[in-house]
């Protein structure tokens, strides 16, 4: 047994990597303190003082800490790394990207790091540069051919895209983890491979004793928390805000746990502040600290809106906070995990004889699983196509989605449409110079002159919603196609042609055309796909037509019908705490289309 010494720096600083392997790291910082009042040049202990205050999110004192630890010894390759980690998290990739380059001067090592870090820069080439060498070194590692498949698909790089998608498919079958769940849901529209994928990404988020041991809470109120990293200008803020909003204070008590940036003069993060009964900032708190938080607050139902997207911290619910854990919104899959109970779906997305494809619960919503905000801002400032940069004249065909949505056949059919359609254009979203680039080299190889994809900017929300006014379709991608894009469109009037798929991803954009009452919008082919949007396209008084049907009516459909929608979804919480309350075990649950709102 080693006996700690009181005057002995080292045995502070062995104390502090066994209380990091503990995830003690309030203690561990105050260990790796007295380590470093005994030796102030203690190079190793400062680094360490930076490895727990990262765990705790604390991310200014962590690059202090790795800041200090490299003055002290330079080139010390674990702060350097720690200091990067740091900086990228306070929004510094151009930093963090010279902390990487000077830990890692073999060009092997850096890939890896500074694959993300490029993508932060819009550096998309040099991005899959990063991927591409990482590949050739260890194709089989974890994530790897992911990674590799994501920089090339953000790239619209599709010179090896089956056999890569191929690779990938294969592994998960095999029970490697080639890719990371939110990148196979774009990679392949395989229910069975996606579940399964889930569940091995499921096994690294270590089950330790649950914090809540089966106590029976007496509320007033059914307590229900909503954990996420995207509480402020962001896709899930826009769909969500006025669900918030309209929860019944009399019977619950609603909590927003944000663990995300907090933006200065963000009127969205300003209104979901407004929103929630109570908002807590748990950012810079480790997962046990928030999940202990959790428990103490006594949450009956914790709702996680990230589920394995970019910023997840789904390891919070894996310490088994709440009586009751949610999954909804943010990840439209499976998280193949025990330690969450629910699935919010609806009968579209999850079809009753796709099932056994989700691991948790599903509650079943009427019409359309997706909430939408029905209290918007728009654009004061009228859109017209100069204003856009369009031509005055020919159908506007609209593919505003990220680019790694997009796959050679899907491609192929807009290139065909534009062949059939002269005049047409192509409406893109604005990537980066690479991007746009290779894009229009695609389009060239295809015999499609170049000046007939259009590049829109990005915009601030209100903006971007009223330009889509000028748009004539909205094209959907698949395997996983729109979501809020396509609710943004309807709303504005734009119409949407979707293609149904089997997974849940490849099924949202045609659910949200269900209730929005446009069934004949949705394709079941890429065959159909491409015979209903050039039968929409070559008809203009049939667009019109359409057109002044959405704007009539789609507005108040089901799908923008808020207020019915959080009197559903609340239904659905108390069928969950009852069954807490009562011991039964979570069960699918239905709410009727009827039910009284």
């Amino acid at each position: 047994m080693t006996v700690l010494e009181p005057g002995d720096p080292a045995g502070y600083n062995h104390l502090a990597l066994a209380l990091i392997a503990d995830r003690r790291y309030e203690a561990a910082v105050a260990a790796c303190d007295r380590a470093i009042a005994l030796r102030p040049g203690y190079a190793r202990a400062h680094n360490n003082r930076a490895v727990a205050l990262l765990r705790m999110r604390q991310f200014p004192a962590a690059l202090a800490a790795a800041d200090q630890a490299v003055r002290l010894e330079p080139g010390y390759t674990k702060a350097l790394i720690n200091r990067a980690t740091a900086q990228r998290a306070l929004g510094q990739p151009v930093a963090a990207l010279e902390s990487f380059r000077a830990a890692f001067p073999d060009p092997d090592a850096l890939a890896e790091a500074c694959y993300i870090l490029m993508l932060d820069l819009h550096r998309g080439a040099d991005a899959r540069e990063c991927a591409l060498l990482l590949y050739k070194i260890a194709p089989e590692r974890d994530g790897v051919a992911g990674l590799y498949h994501h920089a090339s698909q953000y790239n619209a790089d599709w010179s090896d895209f089956a056999p890569r998608v191929e690779a990938i498919v294969a592994g998960i079958r095999e029970g490697r983890s080639p890719t990371f769940p939110w990148r196979f849901l774009y990679t392949a529209d395989l229910p069975a491979e996606q579940q399964r994928c889930a569940r091995t990404f499921a096994r690294r988020f270590r089950a330790e004793s649950p914090l809540w041991r089966g106590e029976t809470y007496r509320h007033d109120r059914i307590r229900v928390a909503y954990l996420s990293s995207d509480f402020h200008q962001h896709a899930t803020a826009y769909l969500t805000a006025g669900l918030f909003e309209r929860h019944d204070r009399a019977r619950f008590e609603c909590y927003g746990l944000s663990y995300g940036p907090t933006p200065a003069a963000d009127p969205m993060r300003n209104r979901l502040q407004a929103a929630f009964e109570h908002f807590i900032d748990v950012d810079h708190c480790g997962a046990r600290e928030v999940a202990a938080r959790i428990r103490e607050l006594e949450i009956d139902i914790l709702v996680d809106l990230k589920g394995y997207t970019t910023g997840t911290r789904i390891e919070i619910l894996a310490h088994r906070p709440a009586p009751v854990q949610v999954h909804y919104l943010g990840y439209p899959g499976t998280l193949g995990a025990s330690f969450v109970d629910y699935l919010i779906a609806d009968q579209h997305v999850v079809p009753r004889h796709e099932r056994s494809f989700y691991d948790e619960r599903l509650v079943y919503l009427p019409y359309c699983y997706q909430v939408t905000d029905d209290r918007r801002s728009e654009d004061p400032q009228p859109w017209t196509r100069e204003r856009a940069g369009l031509p005055q004249d020919g159908v506007v065909l609209c593919g505003f989605h990220q680019t790694f949505k997009l796959s050679p056949a899907l491609f192929d059919i807009w290139m065909r449409l534009l062949h059939r359609l002269p005049g047409a254009t192509l409406w893109l979203l604005e990537r980066d110079a690479a991007v746009t680039a290779r894009l229009e080299a695609a389009a060239a190889a295809r015999g499609v002159d170049p000046a007939r994809l259009i590049f829109a900017p990005q915009l601030p929300q209100s903006e971007h919603l009223g330009r889509l006014r000028v748009a004539d379709l909205l094209l959907d991608t698949w395997p996983c196609g729109a979501h809020t894009t396509a609710s943004d469109a309807l709303w504005m009037g734009l119409p949407v042609v979707a293609l149904r798929g089997r997974a849940f991803a490849a099924r949202v954009s045609s659910c949200i055309l269900q209730a929005a009452g446009l069934a004949e919008l949705i394709a079941d082919s890429p065959t159909d796909y491409e015979a209903l949007v050039y039968r929409l396209a070559a008809q203009p008084q049939r667009l019109r037509a359409l057109r002044a049907r959405i704007e009539g009516e789609v507005r108040d459909s089901p799908l923008f019908d808020t207020a019915a929608f959080c009197r559903h979804l609340e239904l659905a919480y108390q069928t969950m705490g009852t069954r807490s309350q009562r011991r039964l075990a979570p069960d699918d649950i239905a709410i009727a289309r009827d039910t009284p709102v």
